[in-house]
């Protein structure tokens, strides 16, 4: 009778209703992942490693897009509650500025771990690196090239990630003792657009640079076209410095310096450790480091 079965389904190409066993089995296998932009590349490296990590096993990722960076951040509340009304297993948080409360609230009620930041009560539920130190090491890098006047281009200063960039450019200068220079400060958008804009206010103020720290790879790229529009050669009149190293940042002229955080790994580390939760074991996530990748984008004054 089964092979029976069998032979009927596979000549009348049936495939089961995977709601209908998820209705009877109380789990759906699948993860909701909540990114912030399905246009990044470095969030896209974070998916790949979610994506790479649950092959083969009994769970699927569902995506959806927080877009964070919009003037309404309803948006990543919108697309919490419908990855929360599709009755995912458990939930991968990459980034973006959903209050602690509501984070806390998820956790109550589903595995959820989050990459990127944090939130008060959940920090064993977090995987982060340390952007604090990349960002020392980055200027620290810049200062014992011979730069002093290194302005910053810093990311959206509502998020912890911008906010530790920002401590360690400062830090690495008061520890040379350079010292910062709020002239030199300028804050970005983390996108393209905040690079150009970011360059654009530095000179308008008018004050001498030799190097631009952008707190990621994407505002470099932006901050390198508008110094190309005002005549200025990377790295022979400014040095230039990102964070992340995109994919692609190896591939541009001249291929940019830049700290790598291994996005691809953050990933595959988060789905293994959500894995373990649905799994009843105890979590573990795995220790990730920073790397200054230093390429034809700087050189020594």
């Amino acid at each position: 009778m089964r092979a029976a079965v069998e032979a009927s389904a596979k000549q009348l190409n049936y495939r089961p209703n995977l709601v209908a066993q998820g209705l009877v089995r109380g789990r759906s296998n699948t993860i909701g992942v909540l990114t912030q932009n399905m246009n990044s590349l470095f969030y896209g490296e974070m998916v790949i490693g979610i994506e790479q990590q649950l092959y083969q096993t009994a769970y699927f990722p569902l995506l959806a897009s927080g877009n964070w960076n919009l003037p309404n951040f309803q948006t990543e509340l919108d697309a919490l509650d419908v990855l929360l009304r599709r009755q995912i297993d458990g939930l991968i948080i990459l980034g973006g500025q959903l209050a602690d409360a509501r984070l806390q609230a998820v956790a109550a009620q589903l595995p959820l771990i989050l990459v990127g930041r944090t939130a008060a009560g959940l920090k064993d539920r977090s995987l982060q690196i340390d952007n604090y130190q990349g960002a020392y090491a980055a200027v620290e890098y810049l200062v014992q090239s011979g730069h002093t006047q290194i302005a910053h281009i810093t990311g959206d200063m509502s998020q912890t990630d911008a906010q530790s960039r920002y401590a360690g450019y400062c830090a690495a200068l008061e520890h040379a003792g350079v010292g910062s220079d709020p002239r030199l400060i300028v804050e970005g958008t983390f996108q393209e657009q905040g690079g150009i804009q970011g360059v654009e206010t530095l000179m308008e103020r008018g004050i001498a640079m030799s190097a631009i720290f952008a707190a990621n790879d994407s505002m470099a790229h932006g901050a390198r076209l508008a110094l190309f529009r005002h005549g200025l050669q990377v790295p022979a009149d400014i040095s230039l410095v990102g964070f992340d190293d995109q994919s692609n940042s190896v591939y541009c002229i001249p291929p940019l310096t830049t700290v790598r955080q291994p996005a691809f790994d953050m990933g595959a580390g988060a789905a293994a450790a959500m894995l373990r939760l649905l799994e009843g074991k105890p979590l573990t996530l795995p220790t990730i480091t920073t790397d200054l990748i230093i390429r034809e984008s700087t050189r020594p004054l």
